[in-house]
């Protein structure tokens, strides 16, 4: 028998929008470290000692600009990909409310208490509709994996 709560796959299924968002932000913030190195590069036409950058060091950074600046293109394919994953598994649900919290939570990547706030609705009667929906979507995840 397994020690992992019911709903721990459905969960990992729905947070790929974060992880995919997570992967995005990190790749722009090593784009904005090396943009921001290649701009303290300049040429000098100095021949004295220390006059100036190595031209290699130059390409080297240009070269990590454009690798970094495709995979960002590709995170960003992954994370409208993911979207649109757990957009559908959050279709399968039935009732309103929890679509509405699961799309909240797991595709606008808001807290608990935002949650709250924009649905008008407690911060436990939104635990209790994420459990819900979660419990039915671990359910229907079972029976779709088993066709």
């Amino acid at each position: 028998m397994e020690n992992k709560k019911p709903t721990a796959e459905i969960k990992h299924k729905l947070r790929t929008v974060k992880y995919a968002n997570d992967n995005i932000k990190r790749i722009s913030d090593l784009l904005q470290v090396i943009r921001s190195r290649a701009e303290k590069i300049t040429t000098s036409y100095s021949d004295a000692p220390g006059g100036g950058h190595d031209p290699g060091s130059r390409s080297a950074t240009y070269d990590k600009l454009v690798d970094l600046e495709r995979k960002q293109n590709e995170a960003v394919l992954q994370w409208i990909q993911a979207i649109n994953d757990v957009q559908v598994i959050i279709s399968w649900l039935d009732d309103w409310n929890e679509r509405a919290v699961l799309e909240h939570k797991y595709i606008n990547c808001e807290d608990w208490i935002t949650i709250s706030f924009k649905l008008n609705y407690s911060i436990q009667h939104i635990y209790r509709l994420h459990g819900q929906a979660l419990y039915k979507l671990s359910i229907m995840l079972k029976q779709h994996e088993r066709k």
